[in-house]
């Protein structure tokens, strides 16, 4: 009979210091309506992707990094924490164009981003780009005119 007890015992201690050692995970941003868009072309590696956090709002873009490099992989995490839906798109300037031709040069673009609302996607830069050749917007109608979009560097 105590032989049986010493087994149980055991059994109970080794479950307990299993559970204690296990790993964790760490749990991808959410939200009441989030989203994860990948495209397959800048598709990488979220453990060795570097973070970008990004603020939409009314008529405005914030961006925690604003310089970028060539080759390295970023993850975008789009927040729209103001009342209206905006997009999120990375493009080559086009100075005095409109929103089809902002349209014609994005290199990514993620629309009906909902109030509340985070995306995220993956992206690697592949050529680089003066702070005055490069930005993020939102195009809606009249987002753009009220200055919703920042230059950006790619080195």
């Amino acid at each position: 009979m105590k032989h049986w007890l010493v087994v149980a015992i055991l059994l109970v201690l080794s479950s307990v210091t299993l559970v204690a050692c296990g790993g964790t995970e760490s749990p991808t941003p959410s939200g009441p309506q989030s989203s994860s868009t990948q495209s397959s072309s800048t598709q990488s590696s979220s453990s060795s992707a570097q973070t970008v956090n990004i603020l939409l709002g009314e008529m405005y873009i914030k961006s925690d990094v604003t310089t970028f490099k060539v080759g390295t992989p970023y993850r975008f995490v789009v927040k729209n924490e103001g009342k209206a839906e905006h997009e999120f798109t990375i493009a080559k300037k086009v100075p005095g164009g409109d929103e089809k031709a902002r349209d014609a040069v994005s290199l990514k673009d993620v629309d009906d981003i909902q109030p509340g609302q985070t995306s995220t996607f993956d992206f690697t830069f592949k050529d680089p780009a003066p702070a005055a050749g490069m930005e993020f917007e939102c195009s809606y109608p009249g987002h753009y005119e009220m200055n919703m979009h920042m230059d950006v560097a790619v080195q």
